[in-house]
């Protein structure tokens, strides 16, 4: 997570921060005998947590962990910092979370008039959603999470605990390089008798190169893995807060919010032809195509891309049988990107 400071932080609430207890009663029976390094070891700073909930003593924990402080200094240092931190980036790792367009994004969405309710239909990481509240609070924002990205919100805590034992069980795997089969085992083992919540997606971003994510343990096992593994502790404290989040079909989500032109949608549908979240089928053109009748009579910031062709299909349209664009009399932003290899062009199309 990018964090932008409005203003500093006292040196003692940072100092604080580092200080928190670790959820664990399952890890005692999780540790591989032998192979881990033993109390000789600095202790792992990513276990310590940044809530203000029950923290354990480091003693009921493997020898791994001895030394870490567990008690709790401060039980108002989160709020204080969230007071200090914005959001610029989804606080977990999310492939297509538009956090180079959320800047322009609240820019354009803080001189929208005549508005009163936000609905992002693919809420994807929630971050143009965590990003309309922040910019208006005074606008109702709702959230259709219909990649249960919040599930992996939930389980954020037992994430940093995982990644905690992977990192630990990697330390001595060259950077960047292949992981050996030895430790890549020795890792599955571990999260074979995990019995916490397993971000497969988060737990892959250190083990795979970017924009390469595994979904399950299965996927994890198939892979070859590099060590990419980082000195980072995940948090989602005051993400999201505020907004209303529900798991609906986008078609019937509109349908609720239709003809009401005080209400502004938020449109990131996925790429043609790839795998749509919790959509059974690929996404199609018809799909895509199912998105153009909402625009009409709202305000709305629409996400697509140059690969798309849809702005051009549109004209086509318009120009050939009369049917106006859905686009007409809107503004665009583009951005280059890509992954890897491929380049793309993403583009913003916003009209009040």
């Amino acid at each position: 997570m990018r964090l932008h400071h409005d203003r500093p932080l006292p040196q003692s609430d940072a100092r604080q921060l580092l200080v928190g207890g670790c959820r664990g009663d399952h890890l005692l029976a999780l540790l591989p005998q032998g192979n881990l390094p033993g109390s000789g070891h600095r202790p792992l700073h990513q276990l310590q947590r940044l809530t203000a909930h029950q923290s354990f003593p480091a003693s009921r924990l493997h020898p791994i962990f001895a030394g870490v402080r567990t008690e709790l200094k401060n039980r108002n240092i989160m709020k204080k910092l969230i007071q200090h931190l914005r959001y610029t980036t989804a606080p977990l790792p999310f492939l297509g979370q538009k956090k180079d367009f959320a800047g322009r994004f609240a820019d354009i969405l803080r001189e929208f008039t005549g508005i009163t309710t936000v609905v992002d239909l693919f809420g994807g990481s929630g971050l143009l959603a965590h990003t309309a509240k922040a910019t208006r609070p005074d606008l109702r924002v709702i959230y259709n999470d219909h990649d249960n990205f919040s599930e992996r919100l939930h389980g954020i805590e037992d994430t940093n605990v995982l990644l905690s034992i992977v990192r630990s069980i990697l330390k001595d795997e060259p950077k960047g390089k292949r992981v050996a089969d030895a430790a890549k085992d020795r890792v599955m083992a571990v999260i074979d008798r995990w019995g916490g919540y397993l971000d497969a997606i988060t737990i892959s971003s250190e083990l795979f190169f970017a924009m390469n994510y595994a979904h399950t343990a299965e996927d994890l096992r198939s892979k070859t893995w590099y060590n990419n593994t980082k000195e980072k502790i995940y948090t989602a404290q005051g993400y999201l807060e505020g907004v209303e989040t529900v798991n609906e079909d986008f078609r019937q989500l509109a349908g609720r919010f239709q003809g009401d032109p005080s209400v502004c949608f938020l449109l990131d549908p996925p790429y043609l032809s790839t795998e749509a979240g919790h959509y059974e089928h690929f996404w199609r053109m018809a799909d895509s195509l199912d998105t153009l009748p909402i625009l009409d009579g709202h305000p709305y910031f629409y996400f697509t891309s140059d690969k798309s062709r849809l702005i051009e299909l549109c004209e086509w349209m318009e120009a050939t049988h009369g049917i106006r664009s859905p686009f007409r009399g809107a503004q665009l932003i583009q951005r280059n990107g890509g992954i890897r290899d491929i380049r793309i062009t993403d583009i913003m199309i916003f009209r009040n």
